[in-house]
This record gives C-alpha cells, structure tokens and sequence, in this order.
C-alpha cells in the first residue's frame, strides 16, 4: 500500500484487513514499486493501521477502514470518484476465524472500493460491512476480511458453508458477486479454481495468495487402487506405555509413501485400538489411532488430524470395510473413505492394514453445515430416556446433552399415530432406515439395528440427528432377517406403518444401486491387488488360503443377497402389499388379513395368537411363560420371553422364586445343558454391580463363591450393570435395559440339607434327596446317576477314555491316543494318566512329530482341535509339558500367545498352529504313552 500525492489509499498487492503490496506480479504501477522499481517485501510495508495512512487524512481508523459510524444502505457518506473496479469474491473460510477474500479483476481498470459491502443478507442493512472508502484496488490486486474478534476490527456476520449464501453490493446497490459456499473439511476453504476466474470447489486456504487445490486425499490416502507404505516409529518410553496401558495415546513419528509422495517424517501420537475379539498387542497385529494434531493444534498430514488403521484380524476376506462404506455412501448415508497400507512399527512388518477415516472435526465440517453433537454408541448404549451420559461425546459439550435427551424423550414417549411426524424435528428419519437397510442387508450384526453397536450419532445446531455406520468387518455372510434387530429406535419404526414403508423404500434403494456399483468386480480387483500383500502379511491370524477363501464367500453372498433382498421387494412393493391396511405386509405382517395383528401390538395372552408376529404366542412382558426344570429336588425356572433384568426379577419374584444364584461350575453346566431345549443361548443371572460399581453380588447381596468371567469382562463398557450367561458358560456384564430371557430357582432357608450329605440343594447338591449324590462326589460308571453333579453321567476319569482312538503310526516307540469327547483340560490329563499307564497328555519332542502326530489326528478328525501338554500354569509366560520340561521350539499361531482372560493351556489349531487358551474351555484332547 502506497498514499498518492492526493492522500489516496493505493491497494496494489495482497491485502489482509488492507494489506500492502504483495508479489511482483502485483505491484503494476510506480506507486507500489521502490527506487529500483522493484516490489518491495510486503514485509517492508509499515503495519496496517493509523501509522500507514497520512495524518490528515479524514475518518480513518486503525484498520484503513472509514471510522464513522453510517453503515447504512446507501453507504456512509464520502467524496470520491464515482468509478469503481470489477471486484468478485474469490475464497471462502468458514473455520476458526471467518474470512473472506475478494480480488480484482486483472484486465479491469484500477478503481476506488468506495461503497463496495459484503453482507450475507440484503434485506439487513446493519449486516453490511463496507469496505475502506478511500482505497484504490489495482487490478488483480486481493483484499481479505476477516470476522471481528475483540482485538481487531471486521465484519459482524459469521459464515455457515453449506447454508449461507455471501453477497458482494456494488457502490451502485447492485449484486456485483455472490456465493453460497459448500462445504469444506477443517483446513480448507470455499474458492474459485482457476484462481480468480474459476468456478466454485472445495481449496486449499491461501488468503492473500492465488487459490489453490490442495493435497487429494482420495489419491494420495483413501486410495483403493495401491497399497502405500506407513512407518511408525516408537520411542522406548512409548513401548513401554503401550504395553502397560494400551488405550492411551504416547509420542512417535509418522511417514507416509505413496506412489511418487513421501510425507516427511511427522510427529504424532499413537494408540492401540479394538476391543474384544479385535484386540491384539504389540507382539501381535496391534491396531493403531494416529493423532496428527497432538501436539499442536495445527498439525495434520494433508489436512487430516487422525487416521485410522485398521488390524482386518476379524474380516479374512480384507475387503469387506471397503465394501460396505461403499455401499454405505451410495444410498446417501455418509460413510468414512477407506485405503491400504503397509505398515512397519520401529522397522518391523506388521501387514496389510485398512486406513480408514475417522469421524472428526475434518470429516464433519467437509459433511455437515453445523455441528452440535457427535455422539458414540457403543455395544449396548441405546437411545432411550436417561441413557445420555452413557454415550461417549467426541464433539461437543460433555456436559449439555439435551440433544440427545430430547431425542429419546421423543422417541420414546411419543404415540404411534405422531411418532413420524415428532421425530421429524430431531432426526433424519430416511436418512437412518437407509443406514439400517444396509445394515440388515450387509449383515452388519455388530451394528445399530441389529445389536446396538458400533454407530454414531451426529446433531446439528438445530438438534436434528443423524445415524453414522462404523466397525463393519464382520459382515457379508449373516443372512438376517431384515426387519429384526435390538437396536429400539430401528424397533420403535418396525413397529409404526409408515416408518416400515420407510425403511422399504431403503431396502429398494440398495437394490437400484447395487448393479451400477459393480461390488463383484470390486472384489475380485481388490482380491487381486491385495494377494501379494496378504500372502506376506506376517501377523494375520488366518491362512492365505482362507483369504481366498472368504472372498469368494463375500461374492457369493452379494449375489444371494440380493436375489433375496429382490424377491422381498417383489412383495413389498406389489399393488396387495398390505390387504388389512395396518401398514404392514408381506413377512412383517403374519396375518394380513387381521388389522390388530402385526410388528408391535401388544401380547395378549392365554389366546395362543402371536399378536406382535415375533414368531411366539402369548410372549408378552406380563404372559406366564416359564417352565419348571428340576435338579433333584431342587425347582428352576426357565422364562424364556426377553424381558429388562429389573422386570426379569420381578417376574422371578411373581413366580414365587428367585433370580438364579450359581454357586459352582457344575451347576452352571447342568443349567446350560437345559437350554437347547427352549432353544436359548444366553439368559440373565441374578448377579449386578448396581449398588457398587464394580462389586458384583448375586440377588439378596450373596457375595459370589464362584465366577465364570468371558476374557475382557466385566468392563462396564457402556454403563453395564447387570450380567448375561453366555453360550459357551461364560459370563459378561450387559446394560440392565436390554431384555433377555431369565433363570429363577427358589430361594433355600438357610442350613437346608435334606439328605443329610452336608450339601443344600442351593449349595452344591444336585438330589438332595439322595446322600451320595453331590458336587464332586465319586462317579459310578455306567448307573445312569450324575453323581458328582456335574450335569452329564460318566465323565469322571475312571470313566472316560473307552472310545479313545490310536494314532498311527507308532512314533520314537510311543503311541498317541484321541480323546473324542470336550472336556477341561484337567480332565483330559487325568484321562490321559489314568487309562494309560504311563501316560499323559502328548508332548513333541521336535516339530518333525508334532507334524506326523497332525497327519495322523487328521485322518480321524480332521481339523480338530485338541488339548495337548504344553502350558504356563505355574510361571506366566514360561511354557512347559505337562511333566514340566521345557519344550524345545515353538510353532504359536499367529498373536498367540496372547493370554487373553488368564489362558494358561494349550490347544493346538486345525492347522497345527498352537493357541492359549482358558484352561476350563472344553474340547477333544491327545495322549501319550509308551506303546506296548
């Protein structure tokens, strides 16, 4: 900036507020230039401000700006030329501090900005803010403006991208420009490209500099046509923090190489992620949270703050995620992209690794006009009143969560005939029945709908929610119905017609797009691509073979799910679709010839009709539904209608019983031998922590004798209070609002022992009504009788090991036995000394009999998995036989071992391959002794 002899503000170069001159391209005119005629350094200028202008000159103020105060539609009132330049908004930032950037036309004559406003509303004349009015604009020349703070001058409005629109008026009242800016991630702006002249697109932010496009995130990371390569690097300090507390992020470095880029060396901070079932450490295939902003806020790697990367140790096939945001982001749900990567950790090969986007400042701003919330729902945090300070808050107030308050007051307490129009205000209904169609067409079992997992909720300013997908490996091969799940929001619309109808017109959505996807073809491409990487992938928990092996399972499932999804619609979307006119048809509707029978009616009961057409009669909440098992003398109940754990007790209470109390490993295997029968899986046990976090105690306050924890748990993942029996006889704590079926058994008075065997009926004997029958009494073989109450006759050592098969051939002089039946570890030992004399369970002396004992087990059970000698049981991590001589090599299966919930023994894989493993699991076992 320059004053002419005239006292005029001379605008020749880039500008901020008004800037000085700028590049030598900008500075045409003696003015602008120095005694040599060069450009000076805009760093030579003088600042901006009352020392930049002259003295007399009128109505300054410090930021070149006219100091009075008429800001009105006519402008305020100044004495200049009439001519003015051909001026156009250029760039756009609606991030941090608002600006906006203007620039000169650069064949137009040079002009005053006398009048010139930008405004984001016309009909506002306060709103308008005008530009210096004794500044000459040169051409090609830039002028930035930027929001007023408390420090410094500028304009009043803010800029919402995606919802506003900017007006550039003209000293002649004129729309000289406008703009309605799109939405841009964090970091980048709104601007022309061509620089200038351009039309509109998402820019690099350069305010006072040409415009420019930016790093390609879809080219240079979520790039599915290569594999770049990623290399962590970790400090021993970080190491060691990792292992110690793997959830929190430590200090490293980050380098990305792609193609012909290379990022540099860049700090970041690291974590590793998953939970169970993904889970692995550092001596495994760790999954890792990169942080680029950690230790400044203006870090990032080509604009983004976090990356992803994915471990795939639970998807074989590698290319489900990619799929199914693919798919995701057709039918109009916004999905994180997706890319490959080869990763290192401090110089050593971890595999083939999904980069995978976060949901972050930079996803929600590139998405989104406003954001208020952005909620994660984990496994069991549903959307119902009270459950809000459940959710985990990843933007956002912690504290101020009416948003999502609301939302489930509205969801909840509002009737069927409003439900659709009240939900309306705070969510996006079509938009989340297309993200749960994917779900149930993907068969995404882990996710909202389905289980209540793995989703995100996202609000704007107005408290309108969106449902955001996540944690989609495990999914193309669950044939689910498509109108059942957990998930109450999905439920309370199954229940109401036109929301049904809704999700339908989802369901027919995926099937228009799929053909134009080519999902088929994508797979065998990636199939292709990624073979190499996946062959040499050292930490993969699976074989290469299975790699190819679950890809064309994934295929197959794409086209059989889609031959089902279309023969559905095929009614669903027929002129008789709903005869009853109830708003449910076809398979939701299990009479459509009844109105008052379909999803969400109540359970009469006692009228063996199933009103709510869940597929049981008479199943409702207040319905007599449980059935009397016995245990001797003892009475159970088995209620198998789900129900909320607190109306799960009371209905035990009704019943004149109690929540079951489990008192030793026996009794929690005669209860799971009666459930196929029902048929169940899983069912509530009397146990909570709702008094204490953390201190679990059976019904009445009985501390517990014996547990029988799943690996991980209890973690309180997601307020979880009460506890579940799971298939396989473990345990896991769940929120008290899911429902599940329940087990009762009446209560005993205290001392009660019928029999006289000093055992109670609820303690541990199973008849007391019979004195040798007790836990762990001695088994008598072949009588019909489970004497040691360990809920199956004949399974005590003496009488195990008759149907045990001999190996061939005879190995160093020995002979191996197979032990068919599951049973602990314990027991196999014991079988394996007790009916071979001198035997025990196998051991190898080197990997050459290891692998003829696998030839020889597999010639009579193929692929079986069985206990063998090996274990830590006396010193973790010091693995010997089971006589205690150390073994001589090692043959671990991939992250194994792991001791993932105290796994002290070993079973050895279908492949050979060695696992840890709870020593109380049951499976076949092999023995050894000396051959005759």
């Amino acid at each position: 900036m320059s004053l002419s002899p005239l006292g005029i503000t001379v605008l020749c170069g880039v500008l901020v507020l008004l800037g000085g001159c700028g590049s030598e391209s900008n500075c045409p005119l003696p003015s602008c230039q120095d005694a040599s005629r060069q450009c000076p350094d805009a760093a030579s200028y003088p600042p901006v401000g009352k020392d930049a202008l002259e003295p007399d000159l009128p109505g300054a103020d410090a930021t070149g700006m006219d100091a009075a105060p008429e800001t009105g539609a006519d402008g305020p009132a100044i004495d200049v030329p009439p001519a003015y330049p051909a001026l156009r908004l250029n760039e756009i930032n609606c991030h941090g501090r608002d600006w906006i950037e203007l620039v000169g036309e650069s064949t137009a004559e040079s002009g005053f900005l006398a009048g010139y406003a930008v405004t984001d509303d016309l009909d506002d004349p306060d709103d308008r803010f005008f530009l210096a009015p004794d500044a000459l604009l040169l051409p090609g020349g830039r002028l930035v403006l930027s929001r007023q703070t408390e420090d410094e001058d500028g304009f009043l409005f803010g800029i919402r991208c995606g919802l506003d629109t900017l007006y550039l008026v003209a000293p002649d009242e004129s729309i000289a420009d406008e703009v309605s800016p799109g939405l841009a991630p964090e970091g980048r702006t709104w601007g022309r490209l061509p620089d200038a002249t351009g039309g509109w697109t998402v820019t690099a932010a350069t305010p006072g500099d040409p415009n420019e496009a930016g790093p390609d995130l879809d080219a240079l990371v979520f790039n599915i046509g290569r594999v770049a390569t990623i290399d962590i690097t970790l400090p021993p300090s970080s190491v060691d923090s990792l292992w110690n507390d793997p959830r929190t992020f430590v200090p490293g470095t980050f380098t990305y190489q792609a193609d012909d880029f290379e990022s540099g060396e860049l700090p970041v901070a690291v974590r590793i992620k998953g939970k169970w079932g993904s889970f692995r450490d550092l001596n495994g295939k760790a999954a890792f949270r990169v942080r680029f902003n950690w230790d400044s806020p203006e870090g990032n790697f080509l604009g983004l703050q976090n990356l992803t990367l994915n471990n795939m140790v639970q998807d074989p096939s590698m290319i489900h995620e990619v799929l199914a945001y693919r798919l995701f982001d057709a039918v109009g749900v916004n999905a994180p992209r997706t890319g490959y990567a080869w990763v290192r950790v401090n110089g050593a090969d971890y595999g083939l690794y999904l980069t995978l986007e976060r949901y972050d400042d930079v996803f929600l701003t590139g998405h989104y006009p406003t954001t208020q919330h952005l909620y994660e729902g984990e496994y069991g945090t549903d959307v119902v009143p009270g459950n809000s300070t459940v959710f985990d808050v990843d933007e956002g107030s912690v504290e101020d969560r009416e948003d999502l308050e609301t939302l489930a007051d509205v969801a909840w307490n509002t009737e069927d005939s409003h439900w659709m129009s009240a939900m309306d205000a705070v969510a996006d209904l079509e938009q989340m029945t297309r993200m749960w169609a994917v779900e149930q067409f993907i068969g995404h079992w882990d996710g909202y709908a389905p289980t209540i997992n793995n989703y995100f909720l996202h609000s704007d300013d107005a408290g309108r929610f969106v449902m955001l997908p996540w944690g989609t490996d495990q999914t193309f091969a669950d044939f689910r119905d498509y109108f059942s799940g957990s998930g109450y929001l999905f439920q309370r619309c199954m229940g109401v017609g036109q929301c049904g109808y809704t999700f339908v017109m989802g369901l027919a959505l995926i099937s228009d797009v799929l053909p134009g996807l080519e999902l088929d073809k994508l797979a065998q491409d990636l199939s292709a691509l990624l073979a190499p990487y996946a062959e040499a992938d050292p930490r993969k928990p699976y074989s290469f073979e299975q790699v190819g092996q679950h890809v064309e399972a994934t295929r197959d499932f794409l086209v059989n799910r889609k031959t089902n999804l279309d023969e559905i619609l095929a009614c669903y979307l027929s002129p008789g679709y709903d005869t009853d006119n109830d708003g449910f048809g076809c398979g939701a509707d299990c009479n459509d010839m009844d109105p008052d029978i379909h999803p969400g009616v109540p359970e009469i009961c006692g009228d063996q009709v199933d009103q709510d057409c869940n597929g049981w009669v008479d199943d409702g909440y207040d319905c007599p539904d449980c059935k009397e098992e016995y245990r001797g003398t003892h009475r159970y109940l088995i209620c198998p209608v789900p129900r909320p754990h607190s109306m799960a007790v009371q209905h035990c209470i009704d019943y004149g019983s109690a929540p079951i109390v489990l008192n030793d490993f026996t009794e929690e295997q005669w209860l799971r031998s009666r459930l196929p029968a029902y048929p169940l899986d899983t069912l509530w046990l009397g146990l909570t922590d709702e008094e204490e976090e953390g201190h679990f105690v059976w019904w009445g306050g009985l501390e517990p004798p014996y547990v029988s924890w799943n690996p991980g748990e209890p973690n309180d993942w997601g307020g979880e209070d009460c506890v579940q029996l799971l298939v396989w006889g473990q345990w896991n704590d769940l929120p008290c609002d899911a429902e599940l079926p329940v087990a009762c058994e009446d209560p005993c008075p205290e001392g009660l022992d019928i029999d006289g065997d000093g055992f109670g009926p609820c303690d541990l004997d199973c008849d007391d009504g019979d004195p040798t029958v007790y836990a762990y009494a001695p088994e008598i073989c072949n009588d019909g009788i489970d004497q040691d109450c360990s809920g199956a006759d004949n399974d005590a050592p003496n009488c195990l090991g008759g149907d045990a098969k001999p190996l061939q051939p005879i190995i160093n002089g020995d002979i191996f036995y197979y032990l068919p039946g599951s049973i602990s570890r314990e027991l196999a030992r014991q079988v394996c000394q007790t009916q071979f004399w001198g035997g025990d369970l196998a051991w190898f002396e080197t990997k050459k009999v290891q692998d003829q004992v696998r030839a020889a087990l597999d010639a009579v059970a193929p692929g079986s998995e069985v206990w063998f000698g090996l274990n830590d049981l006396d010193v973790e991590g010091a693995y010997v036989w089971a006589d205690g001589k150390p073994t001589t090599y090692t043959d671990w299966a991939n992250g194994q071992p792991n001791n993932s919930g105290e796994q002290d023994c070993v079973r050895m894989l279908g492949d050979g391959k060695w696992n840890d493993t709870d020593c109380k699991n049951q499976h076949p076992a092999i023995c050894r002794t000396v051959a005759p």
